[in-house]
């Protein structure tokens, strides 16, 4: 190699080979779950503000406790809160009041049936952590404009909440 003329390719190649940075992962991705009901915990529930669609949600942590090859596995279940409103959790309109026929007052309900002690007109984030769940769990099969995903880019989520197993720290009789 002369002065003043470029690497060749095989250098050039050799040299990004030795600098080539390496990018954690926040957390591995989860081993594919086959689509079906699951019994899970629920780890954290988080709000997040979704400000592209001006909407307000809730994020669920879930983590499958059914023993076999997907013990352990995390997924993540979505409730919209519809649109923002200057309050932290509170959606615009009938001042936070949820419809008796959303996704969270459906899980709710189910909760209520299980406990009676929960309240049938407050939602609390930390009581939704203290149940075994019985949990169904699809593929996301479209993104959010509805664009069909490749099949090697699905992943799985929790799509419903179907029942209360017990709670957690209580023994069962």
């Amino acid at each position: 190699m002369s002065a003043g003329t470029s690497p060749d390719v095989g250098d050039r190649l050799l040299q990004e080979i030795e600098n080539d940075s390496v990018i954690e992962l926040h957390e591995p991705i989860q081993p594919t779950v086959t689509v079906g009901e699951y019994d899970a915990v629920c780890l954290s529930v988080i709000s997040v503000e979704l400000k592209t669609w001006k909407r307000k949600a809730w994020i669920f942590r879930f983590q499958i406790k059914e023993i076999g090859p997907t013990y352990g596995v995390l997924l993540d279940g979505f409730v919209n809160l519809g649109p923002l409103n200057s309050s932290s959790d509170v959606p615009s309109g009938n001042s936070g009041k949820r419809k008796k026929e959303s996704k969270l007052v459906r899980w709710w309900r189910i909760i209520c049936k299980f406990d009676s002690n929960c309240s049938p007109k407050y939602i609390s984030k930390c009581t939704l952590t203290k149940y075994l769940y019985r949990v169904r769990v699809s593929n996301v099969t479209t993104d959010n404009r509805q664009r069909a995903v490749p099949e090697a880019g699905q992943y799985q989520k929790v799509d419903e909440i179907i029942a209360v197993v017990g709670r957690l720290g209580v023994s069962q009789p």
